[in-house]
């Protein structure tokens, strides 16, 4: 889907499916097509139009922002493939639990707050999805992870889950223990597709 022809809001989530050796092992330790993710912001009354903004955790910068058109050639370059999964605003009226017509700005505005701060370290990441840390919380029955300790550092998926936490998305598990793929499979989103440029 050209990025034109994609009606993104603020909240919805970008999916990266890479083809780099590190992408791949987050792949294949999380039993996914996902090794990456990103929450998007729209800017209204900018001139020239209402870009989009890609925010992410991305290791060795922190959380960042960048224009979504420049990330997607990026990631053409690369073969990386970017897939749109849209907040439904209809989720959970069957149930009686409408989400806030407003939840994914407020998520998107939790992202902006955290704007600047750290990546998490290998520490931290080791103890949410390293083998040693997941048997370490499975025998002793830990559910708090380390990398909930310094909420000044995230990492991608838990900064996504965060986010949709934040502004009231039901997120039941701790955000740090929380992979692509796991978001991927957040009920109140839907798949619209992979994401292209418009050259």
């Amino acid at each position: 889907m050209k990025l034109s022809d994609a009606a993104i809001e603020s909240g919805d989530v970008f999916l990266f499916h890479g083809r780099a050796p590190h992408s791949r092992l987050i792949e294949l330790h999380t039993g996914s097509d996902f090794s990456h993710a990103a929450i998007a912001l729209t800017v209204p009354c900018f001139p020239g139009g209402q870009p989009i903004l890609v925010i992410e955790a991305l290791e060795g910068k922190g959380v960042r922002c960048c224009p979504l058109d420049r990330y997607l050639v990026e990631c053409a370059a690369e073969n990386c493939r970017v897939d749109w999964y849209a907040v439904d605003p209809c989720w959970g009226a069957e149930r009686g639990k409408m989400l806030k017509a407003e939840a994914g700005s407020e998520a998107a505005a939790f992202a902006v707050e955290q704007l600047g701060k750290d990546y998490v370290s290998m520490g931290q990441l080791s103890w949410s999805f390293g083998w040693l840390g997941s048997t370490f919380r499975r025998l002793l029955g830990w559910c708090r992870p380390a990398a909930n300790l310094n909420p000044n550092r995230w990492f991608c998926s838990e900064l996504v889950a965060g986010c949709h936490k934040k502004a009231g998305f039901p997120v039941d598990e701790d955000p740090a223990l929380i992979s692509p793929a796991d978001v991927s499979r957040f009920a109140w989103l839907t798949f619209r597709g992979p994401l292209e440029a418009d050259l």
